[in-house]
């Protein structure tokens, strides 16, 4: 491969086919339970060019790096087991942290200091959520009794959870809530970088009496993690949905319907600090629908589908371009302000997006790091 990639990490696993109510209190089931998770061997990992590679056997469908960027947890699955497998940048070693029999639903989110991964479980035995020691390996039961997802954490360490009826703000040592919040009708939700903000698409039926019939009322919702009542963003006639965050938590990007009669959609961005929305890219700039949008690691760069197909801008004001691919990516990886890991199947590529190039493919790579500042 003689891409330069300096101080790129990428991850490679080899023989791996990666494909593609009321309102209550929880309460810990049980005192926490330890275990230590188990020890694999180094990671496959690509160092500027030098490949070595590891056997673990499974399809990667989703990967989280921690706040620190020495981490990186990576959702594993098989036709039999779903895990969760933690890479260590330092030591290029790699642990399986939590496996669980199929069919389950599993979720992660990293501790602001990265030291620690939380892993929620819903369905099959063992249902809860974990905190596991990322240098160690050790596995704690946080004792929550009512949820099963991890959606985030707050800098302050406090857990943002789901369970059936509920999203709980909870204490990472024995799940005792500190804030509830019914979500019955949340169709999406997404916590800020940090975990101050809660968004929502809240969904339910009107009754219209006009048409005597009930009619589905969509609306974004922003709300604090520490309580406090809801701003509403916009509301159903825009039909907005697909959130997503900024790293740095102050904005909050969403498609929604144009309202001139066309049936296409545009990506809308809402500041925190303005408390109000704008276009990330004025629809009369575009002919057709732009959906899908994802911040790159600066404010003002975005990936997002337009009509379909991928398309990028790389800050304020510039122009809109496709992604020059050599295949229709199904994971998309931002690793620069500049640069793009793309993945389907047994195929994988980096994307730099000011040259322009179709990428070379980088063979049998399943994840991408993002690189170090030197």
């Amino acid at each position: 491969m003689n891409r330069k990639l300096p101080l790129m990490v990428l991850f490679f696993l080899a023989g791996c086919a990666a494909t593609a109510p009321d309102v209550t209190t929880t309460e810990p089931d049980a005192p926490p339970e330890e275990d230590v998770a188990t020890e694999v061997p180094a990671a496959g990992l690509l160092m500027e060019s030098d490949l070595v590679t590891a056997g673990i056997d499974g399809r990667v469908t989703h990967g989280l790096e921690s706040p620190s960027g020495e981490g990186l947890a990576l959702h594993v699955t098989s036709d039999d087991t779903a895990s969760i497998v933690v890479a260590d940048r330092s030591t290029s070693r790699i642990r399986t942290v939590h496996e669980a029999g199929m069919p389950t639903e599993l979720s992660m989110a990293w501790s602001p200091d990265g030291e620690h991964l939380y892993v929620g479980q819903r369905g099959g035995s063992g249902s809860g959520i974990r905190e596991i020691d990322a240098s160690t390996g050790t596995v704690r039961n946080v004792g929550c009794s009512a949820s099963d997802v991890i959606l985030g954490v707050r800098d302050d360490g406090v857990l943002a959870v789901r369970g059936e009826n509920n999203v709980y703000m909870v204490a990472r040592e024995d799940c005792a809530t500190r804030e509830t919040f019914d979500a019955r009708r949340m169709i999406e939700i997404a916590v800020s970088p940090g975990g101050s903000h809660l968004a929502y698409v809240h969904r339910e039926l009107n009754y219209n009496r006009e048409s005597g019939a009930y009619e589905p009322d969509t609306t974004l919702h922003v709300v604090p993690t520490t309580g406090g009542e809801p701003t509403r963003i916009i509301g159903d006639r825009f039909a907005p949905r697909r959130i997503s965050w900024l790293g740095n938590g102050s904005e909050l990007a969403y498609d929604v319907v144009l309202q001139d009669d066309s049936g296409r959609r545009g990506l809308s961005i809402w500041s925190s600090a303005r408390g109000q929305s704008s276009w990330v890219i004025p629809p009369d700039a575009l002919t057709g629908s732009a959906t899908h949008g994802r911040y790159g690691p600066d404010p003002g760069t975005f990936v997002f589908k337009l009509d379909g197909a991928w398309h990028f801008r790389t800050g304020i004001g510039s122009f809109v371009q496709p992604l020059p691919l050599a295949f229709e990516p199904e994971h998309l990886v931002w690793v620069g302000s500049g640069s793009l890991w793309i993945r389907r199947g047994a195929k994988s590529a980096f994307v730099e997006l000011v040259e322009g190039a179709v990428p070379e493919e980088t063979p049998g790579a399943v994840w991408a790091w993002t690189a170090r500042t030197p």
